[in-house]
């Protein structure tokens, strides 16, 4: 799993962003069927979702190759909306965002953290 932090500059128009999900050290096959859910909290308030409500869209799943550091294919990539989400952020600090995957097939769920630092712009 992805275990850098994630920098954003508040404001700013938004990259996708792109995540390589492993399991034991071998990426997750997002290629099948699955539903993708999000939500953000700030580091110092766990129980308040940034976003209001769930994210539901804006995912890509994908087979993916590679890695964050060498580079390649995101087996998951998350587009942001051009309002709301990340840019309803409007005091920087430390955030995380958690994704859940669900497997359409089976139900079977899968839970990433990630950290996102949103930073003030000057």
């Amino acid at each position: 799993m992805q275990t850098d932090t994630v920098a954003y500059v508040i404001g700013d128009e938004l990259d996708p962003l792109a995540v390589w999900w492993t399991a034991s050290g071998t990426l997750v096959d997002f290629s099948a069927p699955h539903t993708f859910s999000a939500t953000m909290f700030d580091i110092d308030a766990l129980t308040t979702n940034v976003f209001g409500s769930a994210k539901t869209t804006g995912f890509t799943g994908a087979a993916g190759s590679g890695n964050q550091l060498i580079g390649g294919t995101p087996n998951l990539t998350v587009t942001w909306a051009t309002s709301g989400e990340l840019n309803a952020v409007t005091v920087p600090g430390l955030y995380v965002l958690q994704i859940v995957a669900t497997r359409t097939a089976d139900n079977r769920q899968r839970t990433a953290q990630i950290d996102l630092l949103m930073k003030a712009r000057y």
